[in-house]
């Protein structure tokens, strides 16, 4: 079974790699407190609370146990995703997911619009947009 800290040190590999965005990983409970949603059926969950003097934080949360690291890592790419690239359609956030963690997988939106991870940039090229959009939102 993957340890939580196991699953820290990886979302802070990819955050590394994606240009460090202004996004963190909380756990279910934490995330559940502070945005009012839970996981329900979800294995990952993207969202953001503002404090009291305004200023936006977006989190991430995800199922980890009885996931492997591969699985946890494109849950990871996926969510940060989502805050990256809003505008992105979800087959796009799936194959990018994919693409960046290299764990091949389902992808439910990716296949009822038949798309691949051939439809998008090299994975050098998507980092190089993950950076530049993280430069984005650090600058808010």
């Amino acid at each position: 079974m993957v340890k939580w800290e196991k699953v820290v040190h990886e979302f802070n590999k990819i955050k590394q790699q994606l240009g460090n965005p202004p996004v963190s990983l909380v756990d279910q409970q934490t995330f559940k407190e502070l945005t009012g949603v839970g996981l329900n059926n979800y294995v990952g969950r993207y969202g953001w609370y503002v404090d009291s003097f305004g200023n936006i934080y977006y989190i991430i949360t995800l199922r980890y146990r009885k996931r492997t690291i591969p699985q946890i890592k494109k849950t990871i790419y996926h969510e940060i995703a989502h805050i990256l690239f809003p505008s992105k359609p979800h087959w796009w956030i799936e194959c990018f997911a994919e693409k960046l963690s290299g764990c091949k997988g389902y992808k439910h939106w990716a296949t009822k619009y038949n798309h691949s991870t051939k439809d998008l940039p090299s994975r050098k090229k998507l980092i190089e947009l993950a950076i530049k959009a993280s430069k984005r939102l650090n600058s808010k």
